[in-house]
């Protein structure tokens, strides 16, 4: 027997004898992805982890030079829209594991309008990571129902990014592959690469129960050299998901009939998923208008937000954009109608004073019975005149 082969015939009956001591109740799977997402990678190494290691982490790796990589699980995909609108894919990679201080790099591959792409992102264990191919990126985060040991990032590409119009374009040829350094680490699909880190996949050995006598083992299924599913994965587009059923209890105002407000009732189909809301209001000067609340949690319940609109001395139109943490876009438009604009107030002429009965209450007003002719005062004058004069006379 060749060196090679006797090495690699080695590692296999490592790994085999190691078959024994994995419960596969101790195998540290992907959670099940969230409602608002789409599974297309799962991985599938068999009763071994990468590195030849067992699920149960009180046991030793059987490959002595494991790179301490990153342990690829899941790879999840949606599609949303970023803070400004424009249409994107997320991919959202799930994964565990790593040996602290390793300069790890992760890679998603995939074809998309006919075109071969590479998304990229880089850290050390347990972040930050960051990515120069993403259009944003976000994460490390623990996702939902996972054990604060499984991480997830999302690298979120735009469609004009990946080359794409929308619904029905489809995003084929997806895998995802961890390295350290230039060597190789884990795959999706596939299991893991052995101790060379380049082209040699380990084969995927039975999963075994040993709590039942005889131990209950999971075969690997022959479909390809390593007994796993090497199928890519494909996604086809179908447009960002309407996260937030958003309302108007009013499209049209008339503020003839004075102030109104309008309620914006925010409502959704998921189930149990929660986001926050952030509404921007948007008026031009001559309409006045506010919102009661700049954010809203929606959930199970859905909730409302007023817009108040008090005045306005010219039609026109208020908008509100609304954005979510998870991807949600959607813009919401009132059309206000404006009161007429009050009576011009007449100056009055030379011989034609402005009278109070004469003009529209805002406008300044002179009564021509008083100030206006002086006559209070002259009357006043004339009186103090006249009884000087009597007074005068009786004491004569």
């Amino acid at each position: 027997m060749t060196k090679p082969a006797l090495a690699a015939a080695t590692t296999l009956a490592t790994l085999l004898l190691l078959i024994a001591c994995v419960p596969a109740a101790m195998a540290h799977g992907a959670p099940e992805g969230r409602e608002i997402d789409t599974r297309v990678l799962e991985d599938d190494d068999g009763g071994l982890a990468p590195g030849g290691c067992s699920h149960d982490t009180e046991q030793a790796c059987a490959n002595p030079q494991n790179l301490g990589g990153l342990d690829l699980l899941a790879l999840d995909v949606r599609e949303m829209h970023t803070a400004n609108g424009t249409p994107a894919a997320s991919f959202r990679v799930l994964f565990q594991g790593g040996n602290a201080g390793v300069a790890q790099t992760v890679s998603i591959s995939l074809t998309a309008g006919g075109a071969a792409q590479t998304l990229t992102f880089t850290g050390n264990t347990g972040g930050p990571y960051n990515s120069t191919t993403c259009s944003a990126f976000a994460g490390a985060v623990v996702p939902p129902g996972a054990d604060d040991h499984v991480s997830a990032v999302d690298c979120i590409v735009t469609y004009a990014a990946l080359g794409v119009n929308g619904t029905g374009d489809a995003l084929t040829a997806i895998s995802v592959l961890s390295s350290v350094g230039a060597k190789k680490y884990d795959a999706m699909p596939g299991t893991w690469y052995t101790n060379d880190g380049q082209s040699n996949l380990a084969p995927r050995v039975p999963v075994c129960d040993s709590s039942t006598t005889p131990p209950t083992c999971e075969q690997p299924q022959p479909s390809d050299a390593t007994g796993g599913d090497l199928t890519p994965g494909a996604y086809t587009l179908a447009g960002p998901a309407k996260l937030v059923d958003a309302t108007l209890s009013a499209a049209t105002v008339d503020l003839r009939q004075g102030p109104a407000i309008v309620d914006i009732v925010l409502g959704t189909s998921l189930n149990g998923t929660t986001q926050v809301v952030t509404l921007n209001m948007s008026a031009p000067t001559s309409i006045q208008a506010s919102l009661d609340a700049a954010t809203a949690i929606v959930g199970n319940e859905s909730r409302t937000v007023k817009l108040h609109l008090v005045g306005a001395t010219k039609d026109g139109a208020v908008t509100v954009i609304l954005t979510s943490d998870l991807g949600f876009y959607q813009v919401l438009s009132v059309a206000v109608t404006a009161p007429p604009p009050p009576p011009a107030c007449p100056t009055g002429t030379a011989g034609a004073p402005v009278t109070a009965t004469s003009v529209p209450t805002n406008c300044p007003t002179t009564d021509t019975d008083t100030k206006a002719s002086g006559a209070p005062e002259m009357v006043f004058v004339a009186g103090l005149v006249c009884t000087l004069a009597l007074t005068r006379r009786r004491a004569a």
